[in-house]
């Protein structure tokens, strides 16, 4: 019993190597927060970026934030890069529920780092990542996947439920909407 008690305050090797990533992170925002702010206040990016290399920054910054905000747990991180649909969709504790993000677990994975990212028209790209695996022993594995991401409503997505199709479909449905209720404000 006493040693279940102590067992939780107790910080893990790799939650030590966690808390570091966190905190490198962190020096990297405060060293780096002009920029941040940039993107933060919705400015423009810096000029002398093409716009290719600027989606690649914000594929990459997407990426890493959300696997860290999800190494710690915080599913919303996921739920944050659905489609909007999705979000209309599900409460975020329906969303929880949903088989795909319940059994989804990140609590081996160290890091993702971003390869390639091969653009589509900038609706879509596919990135090519590597994954970073601590397993029960302490050894670092690696494993590489390719990740689709879509560009939608002003920035780029990786959804794990939502589905380009449906979202398409959604967004004609809600300019119709629009598109009849400005009709009908116009009639009166």
């Amino acid at each position: 019993m006493l040693s279940g008690q102590f067992g939780e305050n107790i910080m893990t090797i790799g939650s030590l190597k966690r808390l570091l990533i966190l905190c490198g992170l962190c020096w990297l925002i405060i060293s780096c927060g002009d920029t941040i702010e940039q993107a933060d206040t919705g400015a423009a990016a810096p000029s002398n970026l093409t716009q290719e290399e600027q989606d690649w920054q914000a594929i990459t910054e997407l990426i890493h934030e959300a696997v860290i905000r999800w190494s710690y747990g915080d599913k919303g991180a996921l739920y944050d890069l659905e489609y909007e649909y999705v979000r209309d969709q599900y409460t975020f504790d329906e969303y929880l529920q949903v088989p795909q993000i319940r059994y989804v677990n990140a609590d081996t994975v160290l890091d993702i780092n971003v390869l390639n990212i091969r653009m589509f028209n900038r609706d879509s790209a596919i990135a090519r990542i590597e994954v970073l695996f601590q397993g029960p022993s302490g050894k670092i594995s690696k494993d590489y996947d390719n990740y689709p991401l879509y560009f939608h409503n002003g920035r780029w997505l990786r959804p794990t439920v939502g589905i380009p199709s449906i979202q398409n479909d959604y967004d004609k449905l809600i300019r119709q909407a629009d598109s009849a209720a400005a009709a009908e404000a116009e009639e009166e």
